[in-house]
């Protein structure tokens, strides 16, 4: 007897999205752990017809001035293919901002004009249940990055505290706000496996310039819910290399924001 051959990229997609159908259909409950595994294996959970509503607030500071602006999305899958991809429409919810100079003092009502405007009221996204954010329909740095922050990438095999892995989504979030690099690299760690069933995860990318000037360095944590296999919160942070500036994005629950 011929010995079995491995299954191709193809057909070894729609295995993985035959085994997301599968695990959408029988989520299990949540439930605390007496310990926590010593391995788990990581990626989303998110059933056809599933809602998760999250807020995203983007902040700005340099040595002038503070501003903020938030939105408030609520996103639901529509469908699941059998090659693992989750095809997703958001709508917006909520959005506001405020922002701050020297002293306390109030933004000028024109600069808080600026930073207030308007979001798409709707977005579609497709992604991987292992993470990868493969499509966008929102345009733009400012009106992306909410959803974008969505993707974190996930290795195909289980992984235990202390495992690091690439992850490109850190850089494709700010992509089109970061200078070209010459050199990049990001990576994701599984830092602990909580009591309450939740994986925290440590980031970082560098990015070195392709030209003579500072490099940039993103920083940050998320918090992934296991049994549910969906985001819980995350906060990333943007620096010039030597400056004071900084560009910090918070993603919380809507229940909780």
């Amino acid at each position: 007897m011929s010995p079995a051959r491995p299954p191709s990229p193809r057909r070894r997609d729609v295995l993985v999205g035959l085994a997301g159908l599968a695990a959408c259909a029988k989520q299990p409950a949540v439930t605390a752990w007496t310990s926590p595994p010593s391995r788990v294996r990581l990626g989303w959970r998110w059933a056809p017809g599933q809602p998760w509503a999250w807020r995203t607030t983007v902040t700005r500071t340099d040595p002038a001035w503070t501003t903020s602006t938030t939105e408030a999305w609520r996103y639901t899958a529509t469908s699941l293919d059998p090659a693992g991809v989750i095809h997703v429409v958001g709508e917006l919810t909520g959005v506001g901002a405020r922002g701050a100079g020297p002293g306390g003092a109030s933004l000028p009502p024109e600069l808080a004009a600026a930073w207030k405007q308007p979001a798409s009221p709707a977005v579609s996204l497709t992604m991987r249940l292992s993470g990868r954010l493969l499509t966008c329909s929102a345009d733009g740095f400012d009106a992306a990055l909410p959803h974008r922050l969505l993707a974190v990438h996930f290795p195909a095999h289980e992984v235990a505290v202390g495992d690091g892995w690439p992850d490109g989504g850190l850089l494709d979030a700010f992509a089109s706000a970061l200078p070209r690099a010459d050199d990049a690299d990001a990576t994701t760690t599984l830092a602990a496996l909580d009591p309450d069933g939740h994986a925290r995860f440590d980031h970082i990318a560098r990015l070195r310039p392709a030209a003579h000037g500072p490099g940039v360095t993103i920083t940050g944590r998320s918090r992934w819910h296991l049994a549910d296999g969906r985001l819980v919160d995350r906060t990333l942070t943007a620096r010039i290399d030597g400056d004071a500036s900084a560009l910090q994005v918070d993603v919380v629950p809507e229940a909780d924001a």
